[in-house]
């Protein structure tokens, strides 16, 4: 399912997402997320700038799907 779609373009959108259920009052609903504790949040969104420098991510930049 996920077969063309980028690693960079996916840690990129699971970054967004996570910090948009740690950051916002009424994050977006993800059936995954949304179940998940806040420590555990934290601890992926402590881990996942690992993944950003393993893999040469410039998180600022504008992910291109391919």
């Amino acid at each position: 399912m996920l077969n063309h779609i980028s690693t960079a373009v996916i840690i990129l959108e699971l970054r967004q997402r996570i910090n948009d259920q740690l950051k916002d009052p009424e994050p977006q609903y993800d059936g995954v997320l949304s179940e998940l504790k806040h420590n555990d949040l934290l601890i992926l969104d402590m881990a996942l700038p690992v993944f950003t420098t393993l893999t040469s991510i410039d998180v600022d930049a504008e992910p291109e799907e391919v």
